[in-house]
């Protein structure tokens, strides 16, 4: 297991295990993004899905979640510019 530097400070790191090519961030953020394996996913999920987020249409969980996951992208890279206070 090794860790990638995802922020220039420093402050973000993200576990790349061994003989995986992309660690595990950029997985999550490439499979919140892929349509194909989210609607697979919701799919799979469907009873989750509609029990505790009471969704039921799978196009609109797919777009919440690409909506959602660019946010928290977006998010998570303005980590380099924010005051932490100890």
């Amino acid at each position: 297991m090794k860790f990638d530097k995802i922020t220039e400070n420093e402050r973000l790191w993200a576990v790349r295990y061994d003989e995986a090519l992309d660690n595990v961030l950029d997985v999550m953020l490439d499979k919140w993004n892929d349509v194909t394996w989210l609607r697979s996913f919701f799919k799979q999920n469907l009873d989750d899905l509609t029990s505790y987020f009471k969704i039921t249409d799978v196009n609109k969980a797919i777009y919440d979640t690409i909506e959602d996951s660019e946010r928290l992208q977006c998010l998570i890279l303005d980590i380099p510019r924010m005051q932490i206070w100890i």
